[in-house]
């Protein structure tokens, strides 16, 4: 099965808004519950597991410019996914990443996120809903515990020899137990194209390769309760490969390499994730 089915009051408060900024904004754009794909078809179940890999490099400052240092802190997670279609253009989702904080020795699960999809198929133009729960292993969050609400629309075109997903959404956050805060805008675009070989065709494998263009924008900061000018500009871009094995297993290996920003973390990071997807069918063959 082809995987296309279907985010000023001194330095010390300052310093808390960025943290907080780059908890929420890896939130967003990495919450699973809120991936790009399309939603799934009726009575169609999807398990998602993954391993990523962070190096921060350094960061951007409020000039545009690139301050490189080693990459001292490589910060892991392995996000857990499972999505199911409940009706036809429907689908329901949970998430939730264990994180691996290599500098301080901690780990520990975030914050569960819900998410609902809507898209109609003819349209090939969606819509979605996620909420971060507040509940998690405090010594991951940083920020301690907020909630946060993601909204966003989605477009997804699948044609023999090109394929195109794009979203744009906007995550809303509570303020965390420091009364620290800051929302972002999300935008995504994912070209792909089919590799043509043999080999794989014949065994009705698939395997794709695409160029991920992301921008992040973050603003209403606040620090302490009180309003911050504090706004922060990330563009990164995507490449990856999407490989189908058969109609259960496929893969997606994605590198996210920073190109320029504004007062923002310079963080590569490596991802690889395999989905299982049962089929009704495949249920009933199981079942026996």
């Amino acid at each position: 099965m082809a995987r296309f089915s279907a985010f000023q009051l001194g330095l010390s408060k300052f310093g808390m808004v960025l943290a907080l900024g780059a908890i929420t904004g890896g939130l967003s754009s990495r919450a699973w519950a809120l991936d790009e794909y399309l939603p799934l078809a009726p009575r169609v179940m999807e398990i998602d597991l993954g391993f990523e890999r962070s190096a921060v490099n350094g960061r951007f400052d409020s000039s545009w410019e690139r301050i490189e240092n080693e990459a001292d802190r490589s910060p892991s997670a392995m996000p857990i996914q499972g999505k199911f279609g409940l009706i036809d253009g429907l689908e329901g989702s949970m998430a939730v990443n264990f994180i691996t904080l290599d500098v301080d020795g901690k780990t520990g699960f975030d914050r569960p996120i819900l998410g609902l999809k809507y898209a109609d198929t003819c349209l090939h133009l969606g819509g979605f809903l996620g909420i971060a729960l507040p509940i998690g292993f405090e010594d991951v969050m940083n920020g301690g515990n907020y909630a946060s609400m993601i909204f966003g629309a989605m477009y997804g075109l699948d044609l023999p020899y090109y394929r195109l997903l794009a979203n744009i959404s906007y995550t809303f956050n509570t303020e965390d137990e420091a009364e620290n805060k800051m929302d972002q805008l999300h935008f995504f675009a994912k070209p792909e194209y089919p590799l043509p070989i043999k080999a794989l065709t014949a065994r009705k494998q698939y395997l794709g390769a695409y160029l991920g263009l992301n921008y992040d924008f973050y603003f209403n900061a606040v620090a302490a309760s009180e309003s911050v000018d504090t706004k922060k500009h990330l563009f990164s871009i995507m490449p990856g490969l999407n490989y189908t094995f058969n109609r259960i297993i496929s893969s997606e290996l994605t590198v996210s390499y920073p190109l320029t920003g504004k007062n923002a973390d310079d963080v590569t990071t490596v991802r690889l994730q395999v989905y299982f997807t049962l089929e009704e069918a495949i249920y009933n063959a199981l079942g026996g």
